[in-house]
């Protein structure tokens, strides 16, 4: 059946009308019945509800879940919903970059085809850890990971999240200990109903070199835990190249197959000793990466992302830094303009592995800006984290332009203490190298009936989206 346009619309406007503070209430209470006219409702055909409600924009199908008991359930259990939902989900908004704030747990996220901030959701139903969680990297479409480490030595704690669905997953410890300030966690997609997660840490159990030798530091092992969604379990490669123990995570980036990052000596106004790897997860192949940056010891910026199909490394220094503008304690990370052409893009060629610089700039000074640990990519566009005024720079790769993003949503919550905010922290929020896709497999994590793989997993019907999960671990909302 054909459902005309302003079906959708009129319901939108109709879900719309609903109150925004009533909306904020409902967050963090249980989902009660809208009190949309019963009587229209209760004429209509299921399957022309269906057809209906499959139409909504993305953002009124979650307010929908929190709103109806209904449609919450029938977004769980109903096969016909479900399949009409996905025959339309590719037409989704996606979003990047995507915020995550600290302090009440929402997800921010652009939209750039409307040009336009969203808050999205909350996610408040991760048991047993603090509120601040790392939103790891990569992405798998509606699926989303964050990860929190312990003390050097502890455990590494991962959950991936579908919000659409209001499920999460928690993963087993890795057989590495963690080691916070190096782990870096990436979740992937795999096809459109599969994913794994990519740990890269280093293993201390393993040390070459004196301990108390200054001038000789001790080295250890970079290994590759890879996550198994069937087994519900970490494979191992700790035969990665041999690292300075203090070395530090700066950035990473995933590309066929090959996840590429950055690790350095992190001072406090500049990276040393920059190293850039490559890991092929399938291949089990580990790439330490030639570049002319190694000794150069005044970069206060480093990002490697993917965009427009190519690894981009983009680089910032010292030597651009109009130092006599500094400013104490209004500009802790430096100048309070981001100059014209300081901003380096390099390619790094992915069969040689060779570094070409593509571009430079902006085209003119930003003026009470400055690029801070940030950046994020999608198909088309770089973007760059910047305090000052609540702007995110962005790069259009393709057509060479750069332009401001004004955070106009207000959706940013600060710190407690907003004299400290305004001067030190900023906004109390944080982003990573990730693009939200809910569209690409809606229904990741769905729970239906045990499959033939083992007792303790899920499988799904593969005409529907979906992912493995363990079921001893694999929870749902109750709000």
């Amino acid at each position: 059946m054909d459902i005309d346009a302003s079906s959708s619309c009129s319901l939108w406007r109709a879900m719309e009308g609903l109150s925004q503070e009533a909306k904020e209430q409902q967050d963090d209470l249980k989902p009660k019945e809208s009190e949309m006219n019963s009587e229209i409702w209760s004429q209509l055909p299921e399957v022309l509800l269906d057809k209906i409600f499959a139409r909504l924009p993305l953002r009124a199908l979650f307010r929908t879940r929190i709103l109806s008991k209904r449609w919450d359930g029938a977004i769980a259990r109903s096969l016909s919903f479900q399949a009409e939902i996905s025959s339309l989900s590719s037409k989704w908004e996606y979003y990047c970059p995507v915020f995550w704030s600290w302090s009440c747990e929402w997800l921010i996220g652009y939209d750039r085809r409307s040009q336009t901030w969203h808050k999205l959701f909350k996610i408040s139903y991760f048991p047993g850890i603090s509120k601040v969680r790392w939103l790891s990297g990569g992405g798998a479409g509606s699926l989303l990971c964050f990860h929190q480490g312990g003390w050097s030595g502890g455990d590494l704690f991962i959950h991936v999240t579908n919000p659409f669905l209001r499920k999460w997953h928690k993963l087993p410890s890795t057989n590495t200990p963690s080691r916070p300030m190096l782990d870096i966690v990436h979740a992937l997609p795999l096809g459109s109903n599969d994913y794994e997660v990519i740990v890269i840490t280093q293993d201390d159990r393993n040390v070459f070199g004196e301990e108390a030798a200054p001038f000789n530091s001790p080295r250890s092992a970079l290994c590759a835990e890879v996550y198994n969604r069937h087994t519900d379990s970490w494979t191992t490669d700790n035969a990665g190249p041999l690292v300075p123990r203090e070395m530090r995570k700066v950035s990473s980036a995933f590309f066929d197959g090959t996840l590429y990052f950055v690790l350095a000596n992190c001072g406090f106004k500049s990276f040393k000793n920059l190293r850039l790897f490559a890991y092929h997860a399938r291949r089990r192949q580990w790439t330490v990466i030639p570049h002319p940056f190694e000794e150069q010891d005044d970069v206060y910026q480093c990002g490697i992302v993917v965009c427009h199909r190519k690894v981009l490394l983009v680089m910032m220094s010292n030597r651009d830094r109009p130092q006599h503008t500094f400013k104490f304690p209004h500009s802790i990370h430096g100048p309070s303009y981001i100059p014209r052409n300081s901003i380096h893009i390099y390619r790094i060629d992915v069969h040689t592995h060779e570094i070409l610089e593509v571009c430079r700039g902006p085209d003119e000074d930003i003026e009470d800006a400055e690029i801070v640990e940030g950046f994020a990519s999608d198909d088309e566009c770089l973007y760059l984290q910047a305090y000052g005024h609540g702007i995110v720079l962005q790069f259009d790769f393709p057509k060479r332009i750069w332009s401001c993003l004004p955070i106009v949503s207000g959706p940013i919550h600060y710190h407690s203490r907003p004299d400290i905010s305004a001067r030190w922290f900023g906004p109390n929020f944080k982003w990573t190298n990730v693009t939200f896709q809910p569209g690409l497999n809606p229904f990741a994590m769905l729970e239906l009936q045990p499959g033939p793989l083992d007792s303790n997993l899920r499988h799904y019907d593969n005409s529907i989206p979906g992912t493995v999960s363990d079921q001893t671990h694999e929870h749902q909302l109750v709000t």
